[in-house]
């Protein structure tokens, strides 16, 4: 800045988050099942900017499982569900994380609704306690892109759109009757993952760097330079 022959120069150094790590399409940390083979689930880069994920990684350090009934289309690299207690992400902690830059607030069950646009991505945030919400939040007939983040359970009904990021900190349900539901970017789940009729998951790296490119940034630190 300057004013007549005075000036000043402050430097600032900013971060934006880059989120959790996206190890699969789908990541669960408890009991998960997929009903059906009408389901889709593929750790391929949507876009083709990254290299190929597994269709599921399924955090076992409580003694989770996997069941399939029958197993639905899988696609990546590996190309089957990966099951291991290697990658233990904290989704709640990223979740409280993100949700202080929430552009929209749900507090009930939506369809219908949409959540930004192709060029115009958001980050949604509902607590499921606050007001309370004893069946969880449920989700339907909408389209939305950017991050949606979720503490408490949460229901996807038939012709659910999302492009970009989801985390659940408790127990989500894929219920894709209808249109179906289709995701474009990645899902993560604390708790038990049901996973029922017409559902399709894609990995896309690119839906999920314009959902963190809408994140504010962080000043991590700033320096006044005084100029001789």
């Amino acid at each position: 800045g300057s004013s007549g022959s005075s000036s000043q120069i402050i430097k600032t150094e900013v971060v934006r988050s880059t989120g959790p790590p996206i190890v699969a399409a789908l990541y669960s940390k408890d009991d998960t099942t997929v009903n059906g083979a009408s389901a889709t689930i593929d750790g391929t880069d949507n876009c083709g900017d990254d290299d190929a994920l597994p269709p599921i990684y399924l955090f076992d350090g409580d003694g989770a499982t996997l069941t399939e009934n029958p197993a639905p289309t899988y696609g990546g690299n590996p190309s089957t569900p990966q099951v291991g207690d290697e990658i233990d992400i904290d989704i709640e902690e990223y979740v409280n994380m993100l949700k202080d830059a929430a552009t929209e607030i749900i507090t009930s069950d939506q369809s219908g609704t949409p959540y930004g646009d192709s060029s115009t991505f958001v980050t949604c945030y509902s607590n499921t306690s606050d007001p309370p919400n004893n069946q969880g939040l449920t989700l339907s007939s909408l389209t939305g892109y950017g991050i949606l983040l979720v503490e408490g359970d949460l229901t996807l009904g038939g012709a659910f759109n999302w492009n970009g990021l989801i985390l659940v900190t408790g127990e989500l349900t894929f219920n894709g009757g209808g249109l179906g539901i289709n995701i474009l970017g990645a899902v993560l789940s604390k708790q038990t993952t049901d996973v029922n009729g017409g559902v399709n998951i894609r990995y896309d790296s690119c839906m999920i760097d314009k959902s963190f490119n809408s994140q504010p940034v962080k000043v991590i630190r700033w320096e006044d330079k005084k100029l001789k």
